[in-house]
């Protein structure tokens, strides 16, 4: 739910306010991040809600933290496939450009 359009140095922010777990936060994010803050909101809601009735994890502080080490364990594989990428990206180049250069 935006609140108010303000300006700092340049960027325009919003004032957003996000419920987690049934807890409300006001936030002052980019306009252009409004959309991307929303939605990890509703995501979160959403992984909270599995830990709940999944698991039975009735601790709020508990389902947070695995919901966020689930995050992490995920940001981590996806870093770890993007090095893995690039690298394969990078054989791939230096090889056409040995391919090029003779």
């Amino acid at each position: 739910m935006k609140i108010n359009v303000f300006s700092n140095k340049g960027l325009d922010k919003v004032s957003v306010v996000v419920r987690i777990g049934g807890k409300e936060y006001p936030m002052k994010v980019k306009a252009i991040d409004e959309a991307k803050v929303l939605r990890a909101a509703e995501l979160l809601n959403t992984s909270l809600t599995f830990y709940k009735n999944n698991f039975h994890i009735v601790d709020k502080q508990d389902m947070l933290a695995m919901v966020a080490f689930d995050a992490f364990f995920e940001k981590l594989s996806m870093e770890e496939k993007r090095s893995d990428l690039i690298e394969s990206i990078s054989g791939e180049i230096d090889a056409l450009s040995e391919q090029l250069a003779t």
